[in-house]
């Protein structure tokens, strides 16, 4: 918990960032500084470090050596419970130091409710619990495991979401605890002009990520094989059988130079996405205007609640015709190009859409947190010194 402050020193609050196994912010920093970490990353997960600007002590979790045994033991508890508890207990030291705990995921908040709840509700970190995945996924869990998730949820003290449509739904889902849309941020410090002038031909498309919820079939259905384009896809996860198509290339970037050649190289950036509730694509979106290309995406997961409609190109998802028709429209009219990357950049100037930003309302739900702890405590050692003045228990008074 924080310390005693030295005279005419405010106190820091303690944050302890605990992350998955394999974020372990030593090892993140090395891939940072070597190129490894693909897209305008900060040197610490997340940007999370930035706390320490707002007055905070940052602590990130720690991913220990293991042996054969410990490594299949973590596995098998996180395909049993649905999360890494075993990361999370090896770190329980540095975490119950903390004042206030922040996770990234849902694999991270569940693995630490679970910890405090062998803690009682005033001689605990509070926490930020943060989810990506999770409601998307909660219909189809099975009912044994929606309570056991709920059970874990308890120890939360307020749930945020990078999605509103996120937070709007788990506000149904999970009635009487404070649920938060925070906007997420990348490191936004580095922006380029959007490029002026005539629009090449082909028209250069790029397509960037991972996720689970890319809709790689009608993007490819959009533009494969279609004159006035050439396409290219950045990811590892694609599975979509291109040989085929003429004007489609797969890469996988080595390393960061390589996808900002990318993005350079490219006059329009597609992200194409299927039906999903967290911002699948937001970390795209967003390089994409501080890169200064335009976008065309799918309107799914809450993306408009961080571009408008004069910021990106939004079209109906899982339609092919209006991905290509909006792509065609760039084409036709090179002036669209720029107005829609410098709109996409000015949003993220008004509205602070950067890691610095993202950071710093976590802090400030962390100080709303701690503000609030300290209320009930005084409240229940008021109460306290009442009873003991009295030498009874407060009467009640009971609703007829």
């Amino acid at each position: 918990m924080t310390q005693p402050s030295t005279e005419g020193e405010p106190e820091r609050m303690r944050i302890f960032a605990h992350l998955a196994y394999g974020f372990d912010a030593r090892q993140w920093e090395e891939k940072w500084r070597d190129g490894r970490l693909l897209g305008l990353n900060e040197p610490r997960p997340y940007g999370y470090h930035h706390a320490v600007e707002h007055g905070c002590d940052v602590v990130f979790s720690t991913d220990h050596a293991e042996s054969f045994i410990g490594h299949s033991l973590r596995g098998f508890l996180r395909l049993v419970l649905g999360f890494d508890v075993l990361h999370a207990f090896r770190n329980r030291h540095a975490m119950m130091a903390a004042d206030v705990i922040w996770t990234h995921t849902e694999s991270q908040h569940f693995a630490v409710s679970l910890l405090l709840k062998q803690r009682s509700a005033t001689h605990r970190p509070r926490l930020i619990a943060q989810s990506v995945w999770l409601i998307d996924g909660w219909s189809r869990l099975h009912p044994h495991r929606q309570r056991f998730y709920r059970w874990l949820i308890e120890s939360a003290d307020v749930l945020t979401f990078l999605s509103p449509v996120n937070a709007s739904v788990a506000s149904a889902l999970f009635p009487g605890k404070p649920c938060e849309f925070v906007q997420f941020g990348i490191r936004a410090d580095i922006q380029a002009a959007p490029r002026a002038g005539s629009v090449r031909s082909p028209l250069r498309i790029l397509a960037v990520g991972n996720d689970r919820h890319r809709d790689w079939e009608c993007l490819v259905s959009a533009f494969g094989n279609v004159a006035g384009f050439n396409l290219t896809i950045a990811s590892q996860t694609i599975r979509t059988d291109l040989s085929s198509y003429r004007n489609i290339a797969v890469v996988t970037p080595r390393d960061n130079e390589a996808l900002k050649l990318l993005y350079g190289a490219a006059d329009l950036m597609v992200l194409p996405l299927k039906p999903n509730m967290h911002a699948s694509g937001i970390t795209v979106l967003q390089e994409a205007a501080l890169f200064g290309l335009p976008t065309v995406a799918s309107r799914v997961g809450g993306l408009d609640g961080y571009f408008r409609d004069d910021d990106v190109c939004f079209v109906e998802p899982g339609n092919p015709t209006l991905l290509r028709r909006a792509a065609q429209a760039f084409a036709a009219n090179p002036q669209l190009s720029v107005h829609f990357a410098s709109r996409a950049q000015a949003r993220m100037r008004a509205d602070d859409l950067g890691s610095r930003a993202y950071v710093s309302r976590h802090v400030a739900l962390s100080h709303e947190l701690l503000r609030g702890s300290r209320r009930r405590g005084e409240q229940a050692s008021h109460q306290a010194d009442e009873r003991s003045a009295t030498g009874s228990e407060p009467i009640l008074d009971h609703a007829p």
